[in-house]
């Protein structure tokens, strides 16, 4: 769900936004697919992970200052394992980036 200035937006509405899916097949996707595509999207555009809230049940996302709260038990067990192997490749690449704008090498 999003909460944009003291409104709270719900994965059905958020579909329609980012797919413009019809109520019709929204209502025919379950609710852990539809926070799937929510996070999916947000996440190849862009989104920056803030936090995770209640004991990493939640986490929340943000997008061109707007908020976004996805459930983790979207997730399976497998999922969360290859996520963080995502964010290690990042960080690494983070890390790469600035040595090498840096203008420093290093040898292994």
């Amino acid at each position: 769900m999003r909460v944009s200035k003291g409104e709270v937006f719900t994965s059905t509405e958020l579909m329609k936004e980012f797919f413009g899916m019809s109520d019709r097949l929204i209502y025919n996707v379950p609710e852990k697919m539809r926070y799937q595509k929510i996070y999916k999207y947000l996440m190849d555009n862009g989104a920056q992970v803030l936090s995770e809230v209640k004991d990493n049940k939640y986490t929340i996302l943000n997008l061109k200052g707007e908020r976004y709260l996805i459930p983790n038990n979207i997730f399976s067990e497998n999922d969360l394992k290859w996520i963080e192997g995502i964010k290690k490749q990042e960080e690494a690449k983070a890390e790469k980036h600035c040595i090498s704008n840096c203008r420093l090498s290093l040898v292994y």
